[in-house]
């Protein structure tokens, strides 16, 4: 599957850049997760001509799981659904974290929610956006243009850093988790190690 969508973006990229299309970073992305739509469309047609059903609960059974499996393959062809679910997943990252920080008893909670947000997707787009440099260097077309990283950087700034202390702010009000067993308030004794037992070793 993957191998098909790569093959068809690079077609019809092709076919874009031999129109003198220039534009054709966003259109490839949209070109390899296009096909989710035509199973669906596929699906709709499938359901009118072969299927006979009447009633409300599978109608609704068959289109909603098929909807499922058209939007799974969609984000998995589709770069653009992936920006876009890693973009929103952020609530859910966000609650998550300020549930589990409760749980570890954390008092700054705005630090935290403010480090969840930047501290990985900054590392990476710094990385990417340091190493685009180079191409950009070199005048390479393989080179992210410059505003497709200001895009991506507004979706973060704009989108995903709200929606994670969004969520973060609402984890924290939670109860926070159950510990399985009680912890032991005095310190055990550890023994020393022998020298074979050394993690060196």
């Amino acid at each position: 599957m993957a191998v098909s969508c790569s093959q068809i973006s690079i077609v019809i990229t092709y076919f874009q850049l031999c129109g003198e299309d220039y534009h054709w970073w966003w259109r490839s992305f949209v070109a390899s997760g296009g096909s989710a739509f035509y199973v669906f469309a596929y699906s709709i047609f499938y359901f009118f001509t072969k299927l006979d059903i009447t009633e409300v609960i599978p109608i609704m059974l068959y289109f909603g799981y098929t909807f499922l499996i058209c939007f799974t393959f969609w984000t998995l062809t589709d770069m653009s659904a992936a920006c876009f679910l890693y973009v929103f997943m952020g609530l859910i990252a966000g609650f998550y974290a300020g549930r589990i920080y409760k749980t570890i008893k954390g008092s700054n909670w705005k630090r935290t929610a403010a480090l969840t947000a930047t501290l990985y997707p900054g590392i990476v787009f710094s990385i990417g956006f340091f190493l685009n440099f180079f191409i950009w260097g070199k005048r390479s077309s393989g080179a992210v243009p410059f505003t497709t990283m200001l895009s991506i950087l507004v979706m973060w700034l704009g989108i995903s850093f709200p929606l994670v202390c969004f969520g973060f702010y609402f984890g924290y009000r939670k109860q926070p988790y159950d510990q399985p067993v009680r912890t032991n308030q005095i310190p055990r004794q550890v023994p020393e190690q022998q020298w074979f037992l050394h993690p060196v070793l």
